[in-house]
């Protein structure tokens, strides 16, 4: 079965081409068997409304009586192929909005059934416009959700990120671009979702600067962390343990104001309306540092290293 020029929401989403092979309908056991999708030059814009839902394309109410228990379809799918989709993701949630374009340079998929729930797996790479680079080899299961994935990003660009974060509204992100490398798991319900990584991770050519005093706050030229271990779950401490970090060109602006805190404190919530805004509660945190950690100024340089300590709690 193939699908040429093919489009939905009024142009929105558009399929060059695809193709189904080796279909096989088991009418008895409501089953369907594909061997193989493949689909190539497609054009998706995506629009994320401003409560977080996204504009897909939806069939139309159906005219015949629904039945209360309907029959429960599984399909399998051998493998599936799709390159060169081209995707702008036009996300109004964010303040301001903004839009996220990159290209779907390849998606390979297999062995997929929605037998009891939705499993396979799948490797992709992703390239954006500002020549950043994802690629993804994962294994992953729906309801409950369980994602085993091997990450490999590289110079994903921050900026466009900082319009999803509310803390520190007065302190703009002037650049940085994020890389990393390791594994990434996901496991549990939406309301409670478990978040591991194991790897490495670095945020090169970080800038940003303090609107209400007018000057720069943190820069770096880069922050490498290796042997990260990250642990995120509701209800429990955030860990992160690290073996070893790498610093280089550091500077920030620190200083305690006449109040008598640090500036970095009351950055926390100060806007220009209200540079005084109370920040919040602080959280608890677990960090052990596993190794030893360097850092490299401009000038001089300089590297300290300690064992193994005792993991300890701190707040964030």
């Amino acid at each position: 079965m193939k699908l040429q020029e093919a489009e939905a929401l009024a142009g929105a989403w558009r399929i060059a081409q695809a193709a189904a092979r080796d279909i096989d309908v088991d009418l008895k056991s409501h089953a369907v068997t594909v061997g193989a999708l493949e689909t190539s030059g497609g054009k998706l814009d995506v629009e994320r409304h401003a409560d977080g839902g996204f504009e897909i394309p939806r069939l139309p109410p159906s005219k015949n009586r629904v039945e209360k228990n309907p029959v429960e379809w599984k399909v399998a799918v051998g493998k599936v192929h799709l390159d060169g989709y081209a995707v702008a993701l036009h996300d109004a949630s964010a303040r301001p909005a903004l839009t996220h374009r990159f290209t779907l340079a390849t998606v390979e998929g297999g062995d997929l059934s929605t037998d009891h729930t939705f499993t396979g797996r799948m490797t992709a790479k992703v390239r954006t416009e500002r020549g950043a680079s994802l690629d993804v080899d994962a294994t992953f299961a729906l309801e409950p959700l369980e994602v085993k994935a091997t990450l490999d990003a590289r110079n994903i660009d921050l900026v466009p990120a900082r319009a999803y974060l509310t803390q520190f509204p007065s302190v703009s992100l002037r650049s940085g671009l994020a890389s990393a490398s390791g594994t990434l798991g996901l496991q549990g319900k939406a309301d409670a979702l478990r978040i591991t990584y194991n790897g490495s991770a670095q945020v090169d050519r970080f800038a940003t600067f303090d609107t209400l005093n007018r000057e720069e706050l943190l820069n770096w030229k880069r922050v490498k962390a290796t042997g990260l271990r990250l642990d995120h779950a509701p209800g429990a401490p955030f860990r992160l343990a690290v073996a070893d970090i790498d610093v280089q060109d550091a500077y920030s602006r620190i200083f305690v104001n006449p109040e008598g805190k640090l500036n970095v404190q009351q950055l926390i919530a100060a806007t220009p309306e209200d540079p005084k805004a109370a920040p919040p509660p602080p959280r608890h945190a677990t960090c052990a540092s596993t190794a030893s950690a360097s850092s490299e100024a401009a000038s001089t340089s300089a590297t300290t290293s300690s064992g193994p300590t005792t993991p300890r709690t701190w707040a964030t």
